[in-house]
């Protein structure tokens, strides 16, 4: 079990460590790409009409699926070569999706 599984089956338990845990890692990360997001809007370099719903798009494209296999699977988690050759379609089709 990865830290994010150790820290969704106790936050009952420590809700401080699983909302820190949240707030360090996957909010900070989301507002980074949010950041990255605005800046290609405003280079208009992407038809982006809201930074932080493209940005989730792009997350969720990149990790739903994963995600519900091993939460309800317990699949571990994919191989660096499934990751790489899943980002690259995933940003070529986000890319596709929103090119000026």
């Amino acid at each position: 079990m990865g830290y994010t599984g150790l820290i969704v089956g106790e936050r009952e338990r420590f809700p401080d460590i699983a909302r820190m845990y949240y707030e360090r890692g996957p909010r900070r990360s989301r507002e980074v790409l949010t950041d990255y997001m605005s800046t290609l809007k405003n280079r208009e370099l992407l038809a982006i009409d809201d930074p932080a719903e493209s940005a989730e798009f792009l997350i969720g494209m990149l990790f739903f699926e994963w995600y519900l296999t091993q939460l309800y699977l317990g699949e571990g988690p994919p191989s660096e070569k499934e990751m790489q050759e899943r980002t690259e379609r995933v940003v070529d089709r986000f890319i596709e999706a929103f090119h000026k």
